[in-house]
């Protein structure tokens, strides 16, 4: 079995079943408007682009509120647009901005740039339908 795959309600999965890009919750939050959800999803990429550089910046000046609300920003964004990963782990950093603890940040940053080019993948859809 490979570590990858789908569910039956089309969310891409990990072998770990928690979802990279969930289709359908993002689907529901757009109230079935594909072409929506698209746009969202457009929008998402630039600012996560935008927002992990403001990271970045924080974790390396060690400016924990800068973290925590970069971190929130992300959270929240990745949320409406079925990034049930990215949100999980933007939340620890929103955590650990809260409570000025930052240790390991670095590794939570590195996962969040492969999580987010997971998202990418699973979301780019180039004239087919989504995973």
């Amino acid at each position: 079995m490979s570590s990858e795959g789908t569910e039956a309600s089309g969310a891409k999965t990990t072998s770990n079943s928690v979802e990279t890009f969930d289709y359908v919750k993002a689907l529901d939050l757009t109230e079935g408007d594909e072409d929506l959800l698209r746009e969202l999803i457009g929008l998402f990429k630039e600012e996560s682009t935008e927002l992990m550089g403001h990271l970045e910046s924080a974790v390396a000046s060690g400016d924990c509120d800068s973290v925590r609300k970069a971190a929130h920003r992300l959270k929240g964004a990745s949320a409406t647009v079925g990034g049930v990963k990215i949100a999980a782990t933007a939340r620890m950093l929103e955590t650990m901005g809260a409570t000025k603890t930052l240790t390991d940040a670095d590794g939570i940053l590195a996962q969040l740039h492969g999580l987010i080019g997971e998202y990418d993948r699973a979301t780019d859809f180039s004239g087919k339908e989504p995973q």
